[in-house]
C-alpha cells in the first residue's frame, strides 16, 4: 500500500572546499551570477527536482565538502 509519506532520498556528497550555508543558501534560492563554474548550475538543478515533485537541500563544512539531499515521492 502506497503511503503519502513514502519518499526516495538520495545524498551527494563532493570533496570539494565546501562553502559557507550562507551562500549555498543564496544559490539554491537565488541563483549565481558568476560566468565561472562548470555544470548546470544549483538554482536549476532545484527547479528540476521540484518540477519532479522533489525537494532539495544542501549544506556544507567551510573547507570540507557539500553535501546535497535530493528527496522525491515514491
Amino acid at each position: 500500500e502506497e503511503t503519502a509519506s513514502r519518499r526516495l532520498s538520495i545524498q551527494i556528497r563532493d570533496d570539494g572546499p565546501g562553502m559557507e550555508d550562507q551562500e549555498i543558501k543564496r544559490i539554491l534560492y537565488h541563483g549565481t551570477s558568476s560566468p565561472s563554474g562548470h555544470g548546470i548550475g544549483l538554482s536549476v538543478v532545484k527547479d528540476l527536482v521540484r518540477n519532479l515533485g522533489g525537494v532539495i537541500d544542501a549544506s556544507a563544512v567551510p573547507g570540507q565538502a557539500v553535501r546535497s539531499t535530493f528527496s522525491f515521492p515514491w
